[in-house]
């Protein structure tokens, strides 16, 4: 089902606050703030043809396909994480396992505090952590 594009609406907004509209592809409108002159110089003004360009679901996913644009980079960064996780703060992870599991309710967050402040749980941390940080997970 189509629906009649509604940024009609909101546009007159964006454009008085100074963004400057550049480009629409079909999908999405785009815009750069007048202040930022070199961002626009970067933006195509025109959309390229479908058959033209490489689309990211032809790729897949950064860390799973090594020829996709940013499989180095997204290998570093897993790497590093996952290296560092067991010293992260335990609020921090509170956080990330919270956005995960979709934790909104005060009881699941004190249930999710308890198992995260405990050494079995940094003693997991360190399990995932080691095959990131040169250590080998043997299995007996």
């Amino acid at each position: 089902m189509e629906s009649e594009p509604s940024w009609h609406t909101w546009e007159p907004f964006l454009v008085a606050q100074g963004y400057r509209f550049v480009l629409f592809d079909t999908l999405n409108r785009f815009y750069v703030a007048q202040e930022h002159p070199e961002i626009l110089a970067r933006l195509p003004t025109e959309r390229a043809p479908w058959h033209a360009v490489r689309h990211m679901y032809e790729v897949g996913r950064a860390p799973e396909n090594t020829q996709h644009p940013d499989y180095t980079l997204a290998c570093d960064l897993a790497r590093g994480f996952w290296a560092s996780l067991p010293y992260l703060d335990t609020s921090l992870i509170m956080s990330i396992l919270g956005r995960a599991r979709r934790i909104t309710n005060h009881d699941d967050v004190a249930a999710l505090a308890s198992i995260v402040d405990n050494e079995q749980f940094r003693a997991a941390l360190g399990r995932i952590a080691c095959g990131y940080d040169g250590g080998q997970i043997v299995d007996e």
